[in-house]
């Protein structure tokens, strides 16, 4: 009877805790929904602001949706047409596990689930107690162990379901930000929906605790953030300003940056880390926030990691109070080329080994270092001439190089002001000068173009002298016989034939008959002197 009492008791407990862990795997479920589907959501509505990236996003969740439907036959089965056309759609998402979070409790039923919480933590620590003292001899330890064991699992799992906190595996998963642990505290830098400074206090002697501070960190800059804790108290200062005060008793201190595992660990660029002994006031903490520490001055230091190193798995502290820490899955980023300190920016604090240079001189080597950056910059014209352009040769560019530059009118006299670009349109249509000018030469041109006579003589004639050419040169114009008397019109080449046959003019024909008679009067004188000539030479002999 004593072992079916036993065995029955033994199922039972099974039964309870295959329940409890049920209801808690439900619960922890759930819950890695929630925080998936608000991070996703968070992180598209703020690092992505181009719409046609937004898109692409959302085409590779429907992909992915797809895909995990096609693999798995009996979910594309099992869930309606409706359900799968939402299932890639991340707003429907978000606003299904918004409408199922639970409203804000009255003040009677948190208090009452505050005292059952108590309850619940005091008798952990009973049985936290007894499991501590057990005799290692005693042949009945390995009986009690597990039955104390067991009776801290049911409690967990009755603290995970009545606590409004989240179960501990989400909370120690809420940004996978988290910038420094130990095992009884975590400070995440982006958690929750909303991406915000949360501290975490896992379960133990005391419930689980998560405490929003209510601040999210600006994205792609460098951010300097403070945690000062007091005795019953934590205040946040973000880039020297004073942004939130959570109450509460806060476990110092902390064991490591980051966290043992890589995916939860700090995912951004650290400057630098300094760890005090002291509450930092807000004028001490806005006074030395860009400035290199003087460690001889500062007493109540115990911890400064400027992360110079630039390699390997091991850092110093330059305080030289703390031994060399090791410093694991990290990629360094050293300032040594133009990429990286465009992408950085000016570094928050000048490098530790400019601590013997003034404040002046650490000024004047940074604006000489961007100076020369800046010569190598690939930068858009600033004329919009949609070229991009090394800022050393920027100037030249806008000057002698780009089609949108302004220039003055070559033409002698314009004097106008235009876009090279619109240079043609200028010359061919508004610059008066040099349409003047083209007139003249196509004037000019023209003149002196040779063309077939218009009286048809066949002879190419240069139009300019067209005129000249037909009034007094071409055979075929028209002409007046030269004896006045006469007053034909002929063409030129028939005048000769006109002179001889046709030509009426009566002076003409009396000069003609005076010719006549002047060379016959000069024969005959010729012939009577030559007779004359001849009688004397006879005489004579």
């Amino acid at each position: 009877m004593s072992s079916a009492t036993k065995q029955l008791a033994d199922d039972f407990n099974n039964a309870e805790s295959g329940l409890m862990e049920t209801r808690k795997a439900i619960a922890l479920a759930r819950g890695w929904i929630e925080i998936n589907i608000f991070e996703a959501k968070r992180i598209l509505d703020m690092d992505v602001s181009d719409e046609s990236s937004r898109q692409a996003v959302r085409d590779a969740i429907a992909g992915q949706a797809a895909k995990i439907l096609q693999e798995n036959l009996l979910l594309a089965q099992l869930l309606p047409e409706v359900d799968r056309l939402q299932l890639s759609d991340l707003e429907v998402w978000s606003k299904h596990v918004g409408s199922e979070r639970p409203t804000a409790k009255p003040n009677v039923e948190r208090q009452r689930m505050a005292l059952e919480q108590n309850k619940l933590l005091k008798k952990r620590s009973e049985y936290q107690a007894l499991l501590e003292v057990l005799d290692p001899d005693d042949t009945e330890t390995p009986r009690l162990q597990q039955r104390y064991e067991r009776e801290i699992a049911k409690v967990d799992a009755k603290l995970a379901l009545m606590s409004e906190n989240k179960p501990t595996q989400l909370l120690e998963r809420c940004g996978h930000h988290i910038v420094a642990s130990s095992s009884k505290n975590v400070i995440s830098l982006v958690a929750g929906p909303e991406g915000e400074i949360t501290f975490y206090r896992p379960s133990g002697s005391k419930a689980a605790r998560e405490v929003n501070f209510q601040t999210r960190l600006e994205r792609n800059r460098w951010n300097h953030v403070v945690f000062s804790a007091s005795a019953k108290e934590t205040n946040l200062f973000l880039n020297g300003e004073f942004k939130s005060v959570r109450r509460g008793v806060f476990d110092l201190p902390m064991s490591r940056i980051g966290s043992n595992e890589s995916p939860d660990s700090f995912q951004g660029y650290i400057q630098e880390i300094r760890y005090w002994k002291e509450c930092r006031t807000m004028q001490q903490i806005q006074q030395h926030a860009a400035s290199i520490l003087h460690i001889a001055k500062c007493k109540k230091l115990i911890g400064y990691w400027t992360l110079e190193e630039g390699m390997g798995e091991l850092i110093d502290d330059m305080s030289l109070k703390l031994p060399r820490s090791a410093c694991f899955n990290t990629d360094w980023v050293i300032y040594g080329t133009p990429e990286v300190r465009k992408r950085f920016g000016v570094p928050p604090t000048p490098s530790l080994r400019d601590q013997t240079c003034c404040v002046v001189n650490q000024k004047l080597k940074l604006l000489a270092q961007r100076a020369r950056d800046r010569e190598l910059d690939m930068v858009p014209c600033r004329q919009n001439c949609e070229q991009i352009i090394a800022f050393r040769l920027l100037e030249r560019h806008h000057r002698v190089e780009c089609v949108n530059r302004m220039v003055v009118c070559k033409e002698v006299g314009c004097g106008e002001l235009y876009r090279f670009a619109n240079e043609t349109e200028h010359l061919r249509f508004k610059c008066e000068r040099r349409l003047y000018r083209e007139k003249l030469v196509q004037s000019y041109h023209e003149k002196r173009e040779m063309i077939e006579c218009i009286l048809n003589c066949e002879q190419l004639v240069q139009k300019r002298l067209m005129t000249q050419h037909c009034h007094h040169e071409c055979t075929n114009r028209l002409t007046t016989c030269p004896w006045e008397d006469c007053k034909a019109t002929v063409i030129a080449k028939k005048l000769d034939s006109h002179l001889a046959k046709e030509c009426q003019s009566e002076v003409r024909e009396s000069n003609r008959l005076m010719v006549e008679n002047s060379r016959t009067r000069q024969v005959l004188k010729a012939a009577i002197e030559l007779v004359t000539t001849k009688d004397s030479r006879g005489k004579t002999h």
